[in-house]
């Protein structure tokens, strides 16, 4: 039991007793105590935060690995079948959920569009927290829309519009909800959304989002040409053409005049002047030496 002083003054009057007017304890205080009495509790306390804070920084170095080695393998993925194994092999990682989206990609390519829809369903079940959960569903209104089922696409685009993390879809969600509006025959919707797309987000990312979303706009109430047939030819008739004489003469085609062939023309070839006889000159005649004597 602590001691306790008592303090007290001494009237003038002798003859009143002293009134005491405080006290002062004079042991240990309250914090001592309860220090004192759960020492034990406290210590334990203190060598469990100290074991939590160890587990958790293994547990996220640990997860950090696996995340890596994830993407590493999501990286040398070339096919559909290695994307496949990398949501195998790494379950609950970024990297499984990313593999999603290719694959959904290429099943689409492929034709088999109930496939990547069930794909990209999926991704969105499975991975809530995935970075690029806004653009699966982006992408996959996209794809229902294409597929004849805008009903179940319209609240999947109206959920990135009102997504704060969703921003940089929510301009192709609102342009593709006007688009659908104008194919349910509602036009002031789809100029909302329309205007919408510009005024929010047309200044903020690109002048490109500005200039598609007003030129939808202005396509709502453009009103395709009505395709009319052509005039049937009216027949024409020539006019008559009078001669002088006052007879009407019909314009009919002359037939044509066959030419007739010129009159061949006898070509005389002048004959060669003959030429003259050869004159044979008439032999000379020798006389013969005369005879000379000899001499005697």
């Amino acid at each position: 039991m602590p001691s306790v002083k008592r303090i007290s003054f001494m009237s003038t009057d002798t003859e009143q007793a002293p009134v005491p007017i405080g006290e002062i304890s004079s042991g240990p205080s309250k914090a001592e105590e309860f220090l004192e009495k759960n020492q034990k509790l406290l210590l334990v306390g203190a060598i469990g935060i100290v074991i939590a804070g160890i587990a958790y920084i293994t547990m996220s170095g640990l997860k950090e690995k696996a995340q890596a080695e994830a993407g590493n393998a999501l990286m040398a993925s070339t096919d559909e079948s290695a994307l496949s194994a990398v949501i195998t092999d790494h379950p609950g990682s970024h990297a499984a959920g990313t593999a999603h989206l290719l694959i959904a990609d290429s099943l689409w390519a492929a034709d088999d569009k109930s496939g990547a829809i069930e794909k990209l369903r999926g991704f969105l079940s499975t991975f809530p927290d995935h970075a690029a959960r806004p653009t699966g569903q982006a992408k996959l209104a996209s794809f229902l829309v294409r597929n004849g089922q805008a009903a179940e696409a319209k609240p999947l685009l109206e959920d990135i519009t009102t997504t704060p993390d969703a921003d940089y879809v929510a301009p192709f969600a609102l342009r593709l909800l006007g688009d659908i509006a104008v194919s349910e025959g509602d036009p002031e919707a789809a100029k909302n959304y329309y205007s919408r797309s510009a005024e929010n987000y047309g200044s903020r990312f690109s002048p490109r989002i500005n200039s598609l979303s007003k030129l939808r706009q202005g396509l709502v109430d453009f009103e395709e040409p009505v395709e009319v047939d052509p005039p049937a030819p009216q027949p024409t008739t020539p006019p008559e053409i009078t001669a002088p004489t006052g007879q009407p003469i019909p314009l009919t085609p002359a037939l044509p005049v066959e030419p007739t062939a010129p009159d061949p023309i006898e070509l005389t070839v002048p004959q060669q002047p003959s030429l003259p006889a050869e004159e044979i000159a008439p032999p000379v005649e020798v006389n013969p030496p005369a005879e000379v004597n000899p001499p005697a």
